[in-house]
């Protein structure tokens, strides 16, 4: 049997190669991700935040006790003051009023929201929701960072507004506009003077008026389904506008919101951990940003890109036409075998 030469010699299929059009995308995509990621800017950030790290941590403990000292002072108050408003309505059932004043004008712009929300929804591409909703997430821990960052600062902001806010109801407490304090107490006070909670109160107060937050007494209201929009559009499903692709995203761990009562021991670690959930939201927006500008599908660039296909459509339809080889014979021939 006569041996052929190797290049001679029968092959398998190659494999398929990449299109070079595929390449440039994902090369592309690659160039977008460093440049959103911004690691120069975010060293410089970084530098920053290390070089003062000790002195703030410092300055924090040495202002802690006296913040704390406030906010206990001022728990005192507001535990006086519920007790003032649970005799401030004999005969009223002030639930009733908080249910319809309050909590029924809440969830109705709650189901004015849930309607944009969902045209928006119906006029947005995946990726785009995708970057859109990173984005968001981005920006909720570079807040938070900043909140940490001055968390002195903001808790002396918050228990100035609490002071106010007790001098406020003390003042409409057995009026004739009473009925204002509820809105005061329960929906502003209240929630702003827990959101400062020190974590290492008794059990006392940390539940005070637990069942009493905006979300319960709001219960059965807010449990209610909003009314449909008429005619409205059909949303994609995939999850909190993020594309259904698993992994693509990190969820960063839910942190308390600043500004808070951090015990000064563990201040340093709380601000370290909020700049590792802000550099992880940074990161998933430049991935999620990237991927966006690499295949953007939003209705501009949806709409640009078809007014380009429609001035070439003449055009696309000649070429394709002039492809076409015409049969050879003519209209009234035909094969002798095919004959009647």
């Amino acid at each position: 049997m006569v041996q052929l030469p190797d290049d001679l010699a029968p092959r398998t299929q190659a494999p398929a190669c990449q299109s070079i059009k595929d390449l440039q995308q994902k090369v592309t995509a690659e160039l977008n991700r460093i440049a959103a990621k911004d690691l120069a800017g975010l060293k410089a950030e970084i530098d920053k935040f290390v070089a003062g790290e000790d002195a703030l941590v410092s300055d924090y403990a040495a202002k802690y006790p006296a913040l704390r000292e406030r906010w206990c002072s001022q728990h005192q108050q507001i535990v006086q003051l519920h007790s003032a408003l649970l005799c401030a309505f004999p005969g009223q059932d002030w639930k009733a009023l908080v249910s319809t004043c309050i909590c029924a004008l809440k969830h109705e712009l709650h189901c004015q929201q849930q309607i944009i929300t969902a045209r928006q929804r119906c006029g947005t591409g995946k990726l785009e929701r995708a970057s859109n909703a990173a984005l968001a997430r981005y920006n909720a821990a570079k807040a938070n960072l900043d909140a940490m960052s001055a968390n002195a600062a903001g808790i002396d902001k918050a228990l100035t507004s609490t002071d106010g806010m007790i001098t406020d109801i003390k003042s409409l407490v057995s009026t004739p506009g009473q009925a204002v304090v509820l809105y005061l107490f329960y929906f502003l006070l209240l929630p702003l003077h827990r959101s400062l909670m020190p974590d290492d109160v008794s059990d006392t107060v940390r539940h005070f008026a637990a069942t009493e937050t905006p979300q319960a007494l709001c219960q059965t209201v807010y449990a209610q389904a909003c009314p449909p929009e008429d005619g409205a559009c059909t949303p994609p499903q995939d999850q909190q506008g993020q594309a259904c692709q698993s992994g693509q995203q990190t969820q960063p761990a839910v942190r308390r919101a600043a500004p808070w009562l951090v015990a000064p021991a563990a201040y340093q670690a709380e601000l370290e951990c909020t700049w590792e959930a802000y550099h992880t939201a940074k990161d998933d927006y430049a991935t999620a940003q990237s991927q966006f500008q690499s295949n953007p599908d939003d209705i501009a660039s949806l709409t640009a890109a078809l007014t380009v296909a429609q001035a070439a459509l003449d055009a696309n339809i000649r070429a394709c036409l002039g492809k076409a080889q015409p049969n050879a014979k003519g209209c009234c021939q035909h094969d002798a075998n095919t004959a009647s």
